[in-house]
C-alpha cells in the first residue's frame, strides 16, 4: 500500500468566504482575502452578481448554504427573484427560512424548480422575529449577515437553542460581523442588530478550510504517511478545528511547529474514541472509517442532523461500513463501530449519494485497502475540486 504525504496549504474555507462574501455584497469598499473555487464558493458569487445585475433565475446548484444566505440577501432588494437548485436542496429542510423571509414582509413562494420572492425588502416586524435552530444554524446566520444598513432595530428570538446543532458555526458568523463592524448585542436566547449597522471593516481574511484539511489528514494517517499544513489557523473557529485533537486521542502524532505549521503522522496503531459531533458533523463520515481501522469500539454520537445533510450522512456511511465489512452499531444520531474491520477483499461500486464527505470518506477507505469503484468522484467539487490532484501528488 502506498503511503499518502501532504506538504502544503489547504485553500480557504468556504464557510468563511461565503459569509465574508455576503458582508462584501454590502460594501464594495470592503476586501475579502482568501480563494476557493469550490462549488459552493463558485455558486455565491455568481449569486451575488447575477442579483445585482438584476438577472434570474439565481442558481445555487446544491449548495444549501448559499440557497439560504442568497434568499435572505435577495429579501432585501425590492422587486422579484427567482432562486433555483438541485432537487436535493429544494427537498432539504427549508421551512424556517421560509417563515423568516414572510416575516420580514418580502412573499416567499415555492414552485416545484425554485423559490419566488417579491417584496420592497425587509419591514419592520410587529414583534421580535422568532428562529428555529432545531434543525440549522443557517436560518439565524443567513438574517444576521443580511441585517446590515437597516432602518429600524431587529430583534430576534432564537428558539429551541438547548437543541441547535453546529453551534460553532453560529459562533464563527457572529465573529465575523463583529470583526465587521456590526454591534450586536446578545444573550442566549435574543439578538438585538443595532438601525444603521454599517460595515466599516476594509479587509476580511478567509483562512484554510479546516474541513477538507482533515480529509487530507485522514488519508495520511490511513495510508502511514504524513501530512503537513502550512499557516494552520492556531486559534480558528471553524468546528472542524478539533480534529487535531481527535486525531491525538487516536494515537496520531500531531506537532505544532515554530513556523506556524502543523504536523500529522501515524506512529502506531489507531485508538478508538468516544467523541460527540454536534458541534462538528462534518468529521463524520471520514472519521467513521478511521474508526473502523481502530482497535476496539468507538461511539460517535450527538450528530441527529446529520439526516439533513447532502445525504441522510449516518444512513450512508453506515452503508460504507457494510461493504468494508466493519462490525458496527447505527444509532439515532451516530455509529459504535467496532475495529479493527477486516476489509472484505469483494469489490463493490459505491455512490456517495451526491455527498462531498462521502466521497472523500470512500476514498480514505481505498486508501486503507478497499476494492471500490467511486461513483460520480466529481462531487467532491462542492468542497475541494483539488482533492484528486492532492491525492495523486501525495501517492507519488
Amino acid at each position: 500500500m502506498k503511503k499518502f504525504n501532504f506538504d502544503g496549504e489547504i485553500a480557504s474555507s468556504k464557510s468563511l468566504l461565503n459569509r465574508m462574501l455576503v458582508i462584501q455584497s454590502f460594501s464594495p469598499h470592503l476586501t475579502v482575502n482568501g480563494e476557493s473555487h469550490c462549488d459552493d464558493v463558485v455558486y455565491m458569487k455568481s449569486g451575488l452578481k447575477q442579483l445585482f445585475l438584476g438577472h434570474s433565475p439565481i442558481d445555487c446548484g446544491a449548495a444549501g448554504t448559499t440557497f439560504r444566505f442568497l434568499a435572505l440577501r435577495a429579501s432585501r432588494i425590492p422587486g422579484k427573484h427567482f432562486l433555483v437548485g438541485s432537487t436535493k436542496l429544494l427537498n432539504r429542510p427549508q421551512s424556517a427560512l421560509f417563515d423568516l423571509i414572510n416575516g420580514l414582509g418580502v412573499r416567499a413562494q415555492k414552485t416545484d424548480s425554485g423559490w419566488m420572492l417579491e417584496g420592497d425588502g425587509w419591514k419592520k416586524p410587529t414583534l421580535p422575529l422568532i428562529i428555529d435552530r432545531s434543525q440549522s444554524s443557517q436560518f439565524a446566520s443567513g438574517i444576521l449577515l443580511s441585517s446590515w444598513d437597516l432602518d429600524f432595530d431587529l430583534e430576534l428570538k432564537l428558539s429551541n437553542v438547548n437543541e441547535a446543532p453546529s453551534e460553532g458555526y453560529f459562533e464563527m458568523t457572529k465573529k465575523v460581523l463583529l470583526d465587521s463592524g456590526m454591534k450586536l448585542k446578545c444573550n442566549s436566547t435574543k439578538i438585538l442588530v443595532p438601525k444603521n449597522s454599517s460595515v466599516i471593516a476594509n479587509s476580511l481574511t478567509a483562512e484554510s478550510d479546516l474541513s477538507s484539511a482533515f480529509a487530507i489528514a485522514a488519508l495520511a494517517v490511513i495510508s502511514g504517511g504524513k501530512a503537513q499544513f502550512h499557516s494552520y489557523p492556531k486559534n480558528s473557529l471553524q468546528p472542524d478545528a478539533l480534529f487535531p485533537q481527535i486525531l491525538s486521542k487516536m494515537g496520531v502524532c500531531v506537532t505544532e511547529l515554530s513556523n506556524g505549521n502543523l504536523c500529522l503522522e501515524r506512529t502506531q496503531d489507531l485508538k478508538p474514541i468516544e467523541q460527540n459531533l454536534r458541534n462538528c458533523p462534518d468529521l463524520f463520515p471520514v472519521l467513521s472509517v478511521l474508526c473502523a481501522f481502530a482497535k476496539g469500539t468507538s461511539t460517535l454520537y450527538g450528530a441527529p442532523h446529520l439526516v439533513h445533510k447532502e445525504s441522510s450522512r449516518i444512513e450512508s456511511t453506515a452503508n460504507l461500513l457494510l461493504h468494508l465489512g466493519c462490525d458496527f452499531k447505527q444509532r439515532h444520531d451516530g455509529l459504535e463501530i467496532n475495529g479493527p474491520t477486516f476489509i472484505s477483499r469483494k469489490f463493490f461500486e459505491f455512490d456517495p449519494q451526491q455527498d462531498h464527505r462521502l466521497a472523500m470518506a470512500a476514498t480514505v477507505a481505498r486508501l486503507g485497502g478497499a476494492q471500490l469503484k467511486l461513483l460520480n468522484p466529481h462531487v467532491v467539487n462542492k468542497s475541494c475540486p483539488e482533492f484528486w490532484d492532492l491525492l495523486e501528488r501525495g501517492l507519488k
